[in-house]
């Protein structure tokens, strides 16, 4: 790296590709309504690619994605910040009842991101700047009741 002189903000970060990872501004658009503002299920993402590939087919063509899979791919390549996909195995450990339930005998795959990555990571983003207050605070209703709708409302941070 390079050494700052004491005092100095770190140089800013490098302007990506205007769409990139994606292959264009359709593709970019698309991807950002689907998985953020509609936040479409996969099942209903691969129903929608099904229908436009059956519609460009005529003209040989393509749609955006090939399916929710190719999609999710994309976002993943977004380059800011690095949280790779984990997977652990939990099942029942207590002690089992005479005829168990089937849930206390299988064994069940969590896939998840480490917590700690994305929230690194969120507050890393300059599209996250200015967008989180990290202060706890308690919401009160008009009638004195304590309302908890927002993680740093809760009663863990006091």
């Amino acid at each position: 790296g390079t050494t700052l002189p004491p005092g100095a903000p770190p140089p800013p970060r490098p302007a990506p590709a205007q769409f990139s990872p994606f292959e264009s501004r359709l593709q970019f658009e698309l991807g950002e309504f689907l998985f953020k503002t509609e936040q479409m299920s996969n099942p209903n993402v691969n129903v929608l690619l099904e229908l436009w590939a059956a519609d460009v087919f005529k003209h040989n063509a393509n749609p955006p994605f090939a399916n929710a899979e190719d999609l999710q791919a994309y976002l993943d390549a977004i380059p800011y910040g690095d949280a790779p996909w984990q997977t652990l195995k939990v099942s029942y450990s207590g002690p089992l009842p005479e005829n168990p339930p089937s849930w206390m005998l299988a064994e069940y795959e969590v896939v998840h991101r480490n917590p700690k990555t994305v929230l690194i990571n969120q507050l890393d983003s300059p599209e996250f700047n200015c967008r989180f207050d990290g202060a706890p605070f308690k919401e009160t209703k008009p009638n004195g009741k304590r309302e908890f709708q927002n993680f740093m409302s809760g009663d863990w941070p006091w």
